[in-house]
């Protein structure tokens, strides 16, 4: 059971700081008086501040796993990924096709990079779950 709420605090930490980094771009986005390249910068600092921050949190996580929960991560995040970006794309097919094409906007590719990744990390955790389900549940072995 203690895998299983390392896991979970692992995912919230990430999700949370991926969420704020979306928050700050927006906001970023929105401030009226930023001079554009000023509020390119900023972007890109809140990008590499971000990935930084998520570095710093996932490093000690998984110095700590051992050998079958790297190759169940490593599973997880390629399957995962793989079914989720395609979800999301589905997702933008039938957007694109309901409505007459129009050239997006930056908030409307803004949200679909974060609906990508929001379906990128489901799609983590599912095929991370069912990793585990097959190998016994979380713990078997000890």
């Amino acid at each position: 059971m203690r895998g299983l709420k390392a896991f979970g605090r692992t995912i919230g930490r990430t999700l949370a700081a991926t969420v704020a980094a979306a928050i700050l771009a927006m906001v970023l986005r929105y401030h009226p008086q930023i001079p554009p390249m000023v509020e390119l910068a900023a972007q890109l600092a809140v990008a590499a501040g971000s990935a930084g921050l998520l570095l710093w949190a996932l490093a000690p996580w998984w110095r700590s796993l051992d050998e079958a929960v790297h190759e169940a991560n490593k599973s997880a995040f390629f399957w995962g990924g793989q079914f989720g970006i395609l979800f999301a794309f589905f997702l933008g097919m039938i957007e694109m096709t309901s409505t007459p094409f129009q050239r997006p906007r930056m908030p409307e590719w803004m949200l679909g990079v974060i609906i990508a990744l929001v379906c990128q990390w489901v799609g983590y955790v599912i095929f991370n779950l069912i990793w585990w389900l097959r190998r016994g549940g979380w713990g078997a072995g000890k």
